[in-house]
């Protein structure tokens, strides 16, 4: 199997998980209702004033927060590798390193990536006088 073929599965795998991400964190937020019913939710209930129910809507909307801004560029990312853009190398390094934290799945595609796109015989797939 030819460097091509691992960008263009990297590629898919990127979409994959990018939309599988997005999706999931859309349920939750909507399951929570939304960033407002994170925060409202909590208020109905008796022991609202605690601290831990505070740690739990801060760390509730900000992982929702951050599994939505990571989904984005996974797909850019994944639509831009099977199309063989320069920039999409680039980024993607950028977007494998913040998947690192997403253990397991996040970090198999970070060193997969990395893999694929530091190999010596993936650099002339990017350049632009080769496609």
């Amino acid at each position: 199997m030819g460097m091509e073929s691992h960008v263009r599965g990297l590629g898919i795998l990127y979409v994959v998980v990018g939309v599988l991400g997005g999706l999931a964190a859309l349920i939750l937020l909507i399951s929570f209702g939304g960033f407002g019913g994170l925060m409202v939710q909590a208020e109905r209930a008796d022991f609202a004033s605690g601290p831990m129910v505070q740690v739990i809507r801060f760390f509730g909307s900000g992982i929702i927060g951050i599994m939505l801004l990571l989904a984005i560029p996974s797909v850019v990312v994944g639509l831009g590798l099977m199309k063989f853009n320069p920039w999409a190398r680039a980024l993607s390094m950028v977007v494998a390193t913040l998947h690192l934290a997403n253990i397991p799945i996040g970090t198999v595609l970070a060193i997969y990536s990395f893999w694929v796109l530091m190999s010596p015989e993936t650099e002339p797939l990017f350049s632009p006088t080769q496609r």
